[in-house]
Order: C-alpha cells, then sequence, then structure tokens
C-alpha cells in the first residue's frame, strides 16, 4: 500500500495538483459518453467498457483482477472515476493488490441511484472503508462521495448503477483524492 500511496502523491505533484484533488475536470463538460453503448441489460463491467471516458477505469479493474467479480450478479453501486482523474497515475506501474483495494472502496453492494442516496449517509466500500455522501448548497453537480463530485449520476446496468466522479478516492485517507 505504501508504494501505491506513494504513486498517488508523486501524480498529485505532478498534476500540480495543490487542493489534493488530481487534475479536476470542469464538471460535465469535459465529458463525452457513447449514449449508444451503454445498455441496461450489459453489466457494469461491459457499460464501462463502451465509454472512452471509462478507459483508464476498464483497464485498472482488468489489472487489479477485479472484472469477473464487477461482471457477476451484484447488486453494485460503482463511483467510477474519469480518465482525467487518473491523470499523472500509470496504473500498470502499481501494485495490484494495492489497486484492487483502491477499486473496491468506489464499490457498494447494493443498487444506489442518486434517489436512494441522501446528504451525511454512509455506505459501505467493498473494502470494508466508509464513504460519505454529502451535499452542497451551490454549485453544480450538489451530489457528492466523499471528496469526489458525482458528475454524471444514475448509468443502469444489469448488476447495478454506476455513478462517473471526477476523482480517484484513497481509501487510506478516509476517502481524500490523493
Amino acid at each position: 500500500m505504501t508504494r501505491f500511496l506513494s504513486l498517488l502523491l508523486l501524480a498529485a505533484v505532478v498534476a500540480g495538483c495543490s487542493t489534493g484533488r488530481m487534475n479536476e475536470p470542469s464538471l460535465t463538460g469535459d465529458l463525452r459518453l457513447e449514449a449508444s453503448m451503454l445498455s441496461p441489460n450489459k453489466n457494469i463491467v461491459e457499460n464501462a467498457a463502451g465509454q472512452p471516458e471509462l478507459s483508464m477505469l476498464v483497464a485498472a479493474i482488468q489489472r487489479a483482477g477485479l472484472a469477473d467479480a464487477l461482471s457477476g450478479p451484484g447488486p453494485f453501486t460503482v463511483f467510477a472515476p474519469i480518465n482525467a482523474a487518473w491523470d499523472g497515475m500509470d496504473i500498470s506501474m502499481m501494485n495490484a493488490d494495492d489497486l484492487a483495494d483502491v477499486l473496491r472502496y468506489h464499490v457498494v453492494e447494493g443498487d444506489f441511484t442518486v434517489a436512494r442516496l441522501s446528504d451525511g449517509m454512509i455506505l459501505e466500500g467493498l473494502d470494508g472503508s466508509e464513504l460519505t455522501v454529502s451535499t452542497r448548497s451551490t454549485g453544480d453537480p450538489m451530489l457528492m462521495i466523499d471528496d469526489a463530485d458525482i458528475i454524471y449520476p444514475n448509468i443502469e446496468a444489469a448488476n447495478g448503477t454506476i455513478h462517473l466522479i471526477n476523482l480517484v478516492l484513497d481509501p487510506t485517507e478516509g476517502g481524500m483524492a490523493r
């Protein structure tokens, strides 16, 4: 885990991140989703694999050996970092077990659409850590998971829901992005 945290810290420095957030993209303006590739009949991994904006996440899932688990029956809710959130990180250099721990933090058992999420709600990631839902009174979007904005919610999959977020969260830092 120490090697992973070192890589995350280096990535934050390289990205010029002074706020603890990695290359935070403008909210939905930078998103390019392939709506024709999304289907409620596909599982989470299949839906993610059809999205250029999630290619880094899909590569991380494969490297960490989690593709079969996230293709299983679920239901799961995945807080999926978009590509811009991964900028400056070389997942091929990360220990697969450490990467799996980080990814498990982004996944919750159960199907939680935004209608089921509320301010102050605590969710348990598959790694056993707690994620906190919060809302902001100003700005768009208004719903957050830990430090990340939910920038595109409620992508329906056969085995759960995907919410796109603008940060990669670090479970060892209580959800603080590195």
